[in-house]
């Protein structure tokens, strides 16, 4: 995916992700209750099957989404990983933004 969808409709896809996902319902995480408070088993295993969904519906590989310190360990992981649907699609865009321009070349 080039680009990110607008903010309201990349948080109702991202909440309907989640509650698909982690089992849990999307209206709470709509209302930015931190996945903790909302997934009953908010886990580094969780985070990674979020990521891997962000990945495919997305295209934001999970490498990219990974902190830049690889060697955080799977409780740190958890405490870095951002808080709630708002902080999440806010770190979304930033990870999207550093991206580099992809450029065409035109054949002569």
């Amino acid at each position: 995916m080039e680009t990110l969808p607008d903010t309201p409709e990349l948080r109702e896809k991202l909440a309907a992700m989640i509650a698909r996902t982690c089992r849990c319902e999307p209206a709470p995480l709509l209302d930015n209750h931190a996945f903790a408070s909302v997934i009953e088993q908010f886990d580094s295993l969780a985070i990674l099957e979020i990521l891997l969904e962000i990945e495919a519906e997305f295209g934001l590989s999970t490498d990219e989404m990974l902190p830049a310190e690889h060697h955080v360990g799977a409780q740190e992981f958890t405490s870095v990983f951002p808080r709630d649907l708002a902080d999440l699609a806010a770190y979304m865009r930033q990870v999207h933004a550093r991206r580099p321009a992809h450029t065409t070349q035109v054949s002569p």
